[in-house]
């Protein structure tokens, strides 16, 4: 029997299909990457040495761009450099409510919202995995996810960085109190 988050999954891969099918040209642009990486340089932990920002990996997330519908009331807001060891994309709604998720390495079992065989879609909300997510926003991350699984083969190659992307465990260890995490 399928369970209810493999339920969602089937019938969400056709709603990010469809979303990602009103658009072909590549985002690179319109998602800024300065733009994108002066927004999360103020947020480098305090307690941890400096990083860079690495590219922003358009692959994972093709062909959407930046205020594409993704379903409901949430559209594509932003999709971030890699930045302390994971890929942040933010959505926004209609109703100004916005989200974010962290795209992090998986390393065994899954801990996100939503995974692929690579990786954990982490929805920040500030709940340390005991806050109830809006079941339409759960909708919307497992049909990212389900794009972004499309994608993933095409996206490690084009952007060999995200091997690098860290596990949300090692993430919470590496990161604590920071606003990384956020």
């Amino acid at each position: 029997m399928e369970s209810r988050r493999d339920a969602l999954k089937i019938m969400l891969v056709s709603a990010a299909a469809a979303a990602a099918g009103s658009s072909t040209s590549t985002a690179e642009a319109s998602l800024g990457t300065e733009t994108a990486q002066k927004q999360l340089a103020g947020r480098a932990p305090k307690s941890t040495p400096q990083f860079e920002a690495g590219p922003v990996p358009q692959a994972l997330i093709q062909p959407l761009q930046t205020g594409d519908d993704l379903g409901g009331t949430w559209k594509l807001a932003t999709l971030h450099p890699i930045l302390a060891g994971a890929v942040v994309i933010e959505l926004h709604d209609l109703e100004g409510q916005s989200a974010r998720i962290h795209v992090c390495a998986r390393k065994g079992e899954a801990l996100g919202l939503a995974s692929t065989p690579r990786l954990d879609l982490m929805l920040m909300n500030g709940g340390n995995g005991t806050t109830a997510s809006e079941e339409y926003l759960g909708r919307v991350v497992l049909g990212l996810a389900a794009l972004i699984e499309q994608n993933e083969v095409a996206a490690f190659e084009a952007h060999p960085e995200l091997a690098k992307l860290m596990s949300h465990d090692e993430r919470l260890t590496a990161y604590k109190d920071s606003t990384a995490l956020s």
